[in-house]
């Protein structure tokens, strides 16, 4: 079992940010001076993007900070982001936290984990995807003897989707 430890947000103390990625505030909800000393509240973090990546707001003076996890953890238990980079999952789960399965890296290595981990919208599996693999195979064979705009009628594409397509710029096959 893992010891957590907790390190104070320095922008804001009364946050603590743990090596296991939780969050929690020692901010009181009541000034009723007969509960004693405060203790701290785990705060539950809210989706970033559609990616799956956390964040948490601390409040200061009536004004709401927002701050991502991955980022903010490696930032207390390793060392502060350098110009250019990002903070990557080693396990390619977005909402895993832990200080060991985070580490900083360059946005292309991010995109390569991202590759492996299965993680891109690449292909069909892309939100905006006209074309599936079995049409840019079809497209690949037709362009040997047709047109692309005669192509991208056939599709109902625009003769640059077309072209795009087989330049590999939105789709990569290979025959």
């Amino acid at each position: 079992m893992e010891i957590e430890e907790w390190r104070k947000l320095p922008e804001h103390p009364a946050y603590e940010v743990s090596n296991l990625g939780r969050v929690r505030s020692w901010k009181r909800r009541s000034c009723d001076p007969l509960r004693g000393p405060s203790r701290p509240r785990i705060i539950t973090p809210k989706n970033l993007n559609a990616h799956g990546h956390k964040f948490f707001e601390a409040w200061d003076s009536g004004k709401r900070f927002k701050y991502p996890i991955h980022p903010t953890v490696l930032r207390l238990f390793v060392r502060p982001k350098r110009e250019g980079e990002q903070a990557l999952h080693r396990n390619g789960v977005p909402d895993d936290n832990r200080v060991e399965n985070l580490y900083w890296g360059t946005h292309q290595q991010n995109m390569d984990d991202m590759v492996a981990h299965g993680n891109s919208e690449r292909g069909e599996t892309n939100s905006k995807a006209v074309l599936t693999e079995r049409d840019v195979f079809l497209i690949n064979r037709m362009s040997e003897f047709m047109k692309e705009s005669d192509i991208a009628t056939v599709f109902g594409i625009s003769k640059g989707g077309i072209n795009a397509a087989l330049s590999g710029r939105t789709w990569r096959y290979d025959a």
